[in-house]
């Protein structure tokens, strides 16, 4: 999804600014895991209970 997402801005972006954007994007994606699964060290998340 990021990987998409960055490809059709990347013609628009300079080299920096799409660096910056791409940190900011997966920064926030991990933070927002790291609050849902404290102290998780992967994206190999327990199936989730129902």
């Amino acid at each position: 999804m990021f990987v998409r997402y960055l490809d059709e801005r990347r013609p628009s972006l300079d080299y920096s600014t799409l660096s910056g954007l791409a940190s900011q994007l997966v920064g926030a994606f991990w933070d927002d895991i790291e609050r849902h699964h404290p102290r998780i060290s992967s994206l190999h998340l327990a199936p989730r209970r129902e």
